[in-house]
């Protein structure tokens, strides 16, 4: 019976191409149009991934009049059940100043907690996490921001200077502090990908980090909760708040500026003391969902990588539903001809048709014989059709972003993917031709099965 579809379809060659050239393209071009949307979802997904681990969650601020996080919150969390570490870093009270080769800039800095984020199994750029309080770790950006004309990661392994200022006007003192550079963090892989509070203690707003040992060194000089520069106007509201100087503040916090880093993070509520960038991490991904409740349930305000992961799908379904369903509009335009070349097959063959009902084939083994061959047509059709998606989705991938960039002189991150042919869409696309062949078929191979057999060779004679 193949040898007959097949001698069939060959019998009508020029029909037969166009059709399964309609089918091919009807799919590909489904497959494609869909893909972008696919695309787009893999894209945002990496970005988050990119910025997080998939047992991680960001925990940005607590429910109520006071929403910042403090010792005693980082303290609470730690406490609960599945939790594994909690990392937390916060911004230094002021920009200080950093000289590399006689060049000095002013840039942000953050304290971060190296030894939580050692147990969190944060990985860098270049380098390795600093092991002791004279070592910090640059943003990749560092050279950039600083109009440095060499690369960051040239600076591993070198020295710089580090000033911080105490006071104002003629009264304001400098010191140095000698840093080694051991570690560069590559903020560029998140650029554009901020998709909420920040959820990684390397912030790309900050340049570089300091271990938070350093952190009671900067405020043993400045006398100042997180080394902040006394104002005038910040002693003028200490004065009138609480009648008196900043030594009336530490007196009345109980703390002294030299203090562990927890306890400074409370000495400065509303002014950047507190904890910017708290991530919390569970034993295992599994373990999450528990985590989250629990955080949720004691009021902190937070979020985790895989609720968004799947919310982000759960709202491209709707794109993707929409985008299969214009690429239906090529479909149904191409079962259309295949129904027109199976009723003009019917027609033509009517006497052949005949032949084979006088000698007693069954109706069955008819109807048969022309559904495959509009299912043969189907088929390839969809194979073509995935085989064209695929390698355009390629091109567009190679291509459209190398256009981008010469265009609009900007570098795409290399997470960014226009296109992606999904396993779903191929199997989409295949189903869907398949379906259609066999709808578009079966009218004329039933009604194939009806021709009169006298009428069918009369007409030949």
């Amino acid at each position: 019976m193949n040898n007959l579809v097949y001698r069939n379809l060959k019998n009508n060659k020029s029909r037969t191409v166009m059709t399964i050239i309609a089918v091919a393209i009807a799919c590909g071009y489904l497959i494609l149009l869909a893909s972008f949307g696919f695309g787009i979802q893999k894209t945002v997904i990496q970005g988050l991934l990119a910025q997080s681990e998939l047992n991680q969650i960001a925990v940005y601020g607590v429910t109520g009049d006071n929403t910042e996080l403090n010792r005693e919150h980082i303290q609470e969390i730690e406490a609960m059940e599945d939790v594994k570490v909690v990392t937390r870093s916060a911004r230094l009270g002021q920009l200080p100043k950093f000289e590399i080769n006689s060049h000095r800039t002013d840039l942000s800095v953050g304290i971060v907690d190296f030894a939580s984020e050692i147990k969190a199994g944060r990985e860098l750029y270049r380098g390795r996490i600093p092991e002791n309080d004279q070592e910090v770790v640059l943003d990749r950006k560092f050279a950039q921001l600083s109009d440095l004309e060499t690369e960051a990661q040239e600076l591993l392994g070198r020295e710089i200077d580090m000033i911080i200022r105490r006071g104002v006007g003629d009264a304001q003192v400098e010191e140095n502090f000698n840093l080694e550079v051991v570690g560069i963090f590559d903020s560029s892989e998140m650029a554009g990908m901020e998709f909420g509070p920040p959820n990684n203690p390397f912030s790309t707003n900050y340049s570089i980090y300091l271990p938070k040992g350093i952190l009671d060194e900067i405020q043993d000089f400045t006398g100042t909760p997180m080394g902040q520069v006394v104002s005038p106007e910040l002693i003028d509201t200490i004065m009138q708040f609480l009648g008196g100087s900043m030594e009336v503040l530490l007196e009345l916090t109980g703390q002294e500026v030299g203090d562990e880093f927890d306890q400074m993070m409370e000495m400065a509520p509303g002014s950047g003391g507190l904890y910017e960038g708290v991530n919390v991490f569970a034993h295992e991904v599994e373990r999450v969902e528990h985590v989250s409740d629990q955080l949720e349930e004691e009021g902190f305000r937070a979020f985790a990588v895989v609720d968004i992961i799947d919310n982000v799908a759960f709202y491209f379904q709707f794109l993707h539903i929409a985008m299969i369903f214009v690429g239906l509009i090529g479909i149904v335009i191409a079962s259309l001809g295949i129904y027109n070349t199976m009723s003009m097959a019917v027609s033509e063959r009517s006497h052949e048709i005949g032949i084979m009902k006088a000698i007693g084939t069954h109706p069955g083994t008819v109807r048969k014989i022309f559904l495959l061959e509009s299912i043969y047509i189907g088929v390839i059709g969809a194979f073509l059709g995935i085989a064209i998606a695929l390698i355009a989705s390629t091109g567009i991938n190679a291509l459209l972003p190398y256009l981008l960039e010469n265009t609009f002189e900007t570098e795409l991150p290399d997470i960014v993917q226009l296109s992606y042919v999904a396993p779903v869409l191929v199997i989409t696309g295949f189903s869907l031709c398949f379906f259609v062949a066999v709808v578009s078929g079966m009218k004329p191979a039933v009604k194939a099965t009806r021709i009169n057999v006298l009428e069918a060779l009369k007409r030949e004679l």
